[in-house]
């Protein structure tokens, strides 16, 4: 059954109510799946309320839909992963939020730091939007939230490892990533947190500066590896999300 996300809430929706799809979702589910009347599917809004909704009209401009019944968001898991990505180009930012996305991510933490590519702050409307046709692909009505962009400073300031434990992906560290995450297992800020939380980081196209790599050791950030290769940081920030869910037991 196809996912759609919509733009008004489904808070006050009860079963039976009949209801105009938004244009977005008539325009995908009518002119792009070619859905017709009797076809199922499903709406999901900004705050997890999701509805099975029928097709029950299709006309010039718009679809009439009849809410059927409600559908309702999965136990949160048991680790929340956050995502802190250096910007890099569009392109290759949208995929590690839209893989990132698939596999589970709590949320996303655009950094600026001194190899971040250069960018526009009206991406995150963009990045957002990217989140979302994400989240009907995989068929989650969770949605991950992508905070506005901020600097590697700032980011620092807020201490974020106070809070969660941070490891931060450096292809020059001797800890291998799978032996963090075994380390982080049995930390009391994950095993005795529920649910618990860890923020991955990870630079833009050549790593963070010098720098930046040792403000995080004075902050205590976990350094790990992912093997030999050198990753491109799309490729780096997915494997480790991927990595990182299975070990902390993602759709189990």
């Amino acid at each position: 059954m196809p996912y759609f996300y919509s733009e008004t809430s489904l808070a006050s929706l009860q079963q039976g109510d009949t209801f105009a799809l938004s244009e977005r979702t008539f325009h995908h589910a009518v002119r792009v799946k070619r859905m017709r009347v009797n076809d199922t599917l499903t709406l999901f809004d900004h705050d997890t309320h999701a509805w099975q909704v029928t097709i029950t009209d299709i006309r010039k401009k718009e679809a009439i839909a009849r809410a059927e019944a409600p559908v309702f968001a999965p136990p949160p898991p048991r680790v929340k992963i956050t995502l802190a990505l250096s910007v890099i180009a569009s392109d290759k930012f949208d995929i590690a939020l839209q893989k990132a996305t698939e596999l589970g991510v709590f949320e996303f933490r655009p950094l600026v730091t001194e190899r971040s590519a250069p960018f526009d702050e009206k991406k995150i409307a963009h990045w957002r939007q990217t989140i979302i046709s994400a989240c009907e692909q995989c068929q989650s009505i969770v949605q991950p939230y992508c905070h506005p962009s901020m600097r590697f400073s700032d980011f620092m300031a807020m201490s974020p490892s106070k809070t969660a434990p941070v490891i931060t992906l450096d292809a020059t560290a001797s800890l291998p990533f799978a032996d963090a995450l075994a380390s982080l297992m049995s930390s009391p800020q994950i095993s005795a947190a529920i649910p618990a939380s860890v923020t991955l980081m990870i630079g833009a196209e050549g790593g963070f500066s010098d720098e930046e790599s040792a403000a995080m050791k004075r902050a205590g950030f976990l350094s790990a590896h992912l093997g030999e290769r050198i990753l491109r940081a799309e490729t780096a920030a997915i494997a480790a999300v991927a990595i990182a869910g299975q070990g902390f037991g993602f759709g189990k």
